[in-house]
């Protein structure tokens, strides 16, 4: 394939991609942005849920801890959020706000900086979400009907009117039972992508059980064994790069990390790209892949 030919390959990003050219250390985001050149690259409202779910969702219930009278500094906030959540919904989370408070050398033990730190923390959000939406270029055939995907997220430069948005916000993302009924991942699932999911059930049996891609067309089969009932948003979550991975139109190239999408790409013969993970890339003194 020709360089000329290559520019041309428009690219689609697995959320792993586009949260870390929004969020990586600044040569990580370099080798995405030499990669990608003058191209924007393409996402999905799947896509930007699964961003939203496992970053600024998390922000905001950071945000809205920080409101809570019995929280009097930004250290107990980190304690509590530390000993709430799962480490692997956190991660990012606290890496941001780490991040963020650190630039603005806030004493976490100093309570009159709860109020800096929650203004702050908002502003950040705003940008991430500007950053998203300047960086990327959302694909208008939505497949899944992805209510989470599509809600509506404002920001004011008044901190009370932006609770308020905020809370708006989660209202609507974390309410599954209503946005399941809005969505149609089991047509996705059992109808109108049939042939892709048996292709991806079929072919993902050969690999080892600790595969993930083997993990993903288990979930799959199961879809399939109860015709779609247990199609929550929690499962559809165990099964998101599949998803993703169907949701690329043919004519682009899947830009991702996650070892999954070797496999699914292969299957649905589809073309792809694999870049390293950010550790993978420190430790390798910032080797970029080959063009495929």
């Amino acid at each position: 394939m020709t360089g000329q030919k290559q520019d041309k390959i428009e690219l689609f990003l697995d959320t792993s991609v586009a949260r870390t050219r929004v969020l990586g250390i600044s040569t990580y985001q370099e080798m995405f942005k030499k990669e990608f050149g003058d191209r924007k690259p393409n996402v999905s409202s799947y896509v930007v849920m699964e961003f939203r779910r496992s970053l600024i969702n998390n922000l905001i219930s950071f945000f809205f801890l920080l409101d809570m009278n019995h929280i009097q500094t930004l250290g107990e906030a980190f304690e509590v959020w530390s000993n709430k959540f799962e480490p692997q919904n956190l991660k990012a989370a606290i890496q941001i706000i780490n991040v963020i408070f650190n630039l603005k050398e806030f004493d976490l033990n100093h309570q009159t900086n709860k109020a800096k730190g929650q203004r702050a923390l908002a502003d950040a959000i705003w940008r991430l979400e500007v950053k998203f939406k300047n960086y990327f270029k959302l694909i208008q055939c939505d497949k899944t009907k992805c209510a989470r995907g599509i809600v509506p997220l404002h920001f004011s430069s008044d901190l009370s009117e932006q609770r308020n948005f905020f809370r708006t916000f989660q209202e609507s993302f974390c309410d599954t039972e209503a946005c399941r009924k809005k969505c149609i991942i089991d047509t996705y699932f059992l109808k109108n992508n049939r042939a892709s999911i048996d292709k991806i059930i079929s072919e993902s049996q050969t690999l080892g059980r600790s595969n993930p891609a083997y993990k993903i067309g288990q979930r799959l089969q199961e879809i399939i064994d109860k015709n779609g009932e247990n199609c929550t948003c929690n499962f559809c979550g165990s099964v998101g790069d599949s998803v993703i991975a169907i949701d690329m139109p043919q004519s682009m190239r899947l830009e991702h990390i996650d070892n999954s999408f070797d496999y699914l790409c292969e299957y649905l013969q589809k073309k792809h790209k694999k870049y390293p993970s950010e550790m993978a890339f420190v430790n390798s003194g910032g080797q970029t892949p080959p063009v495929p």
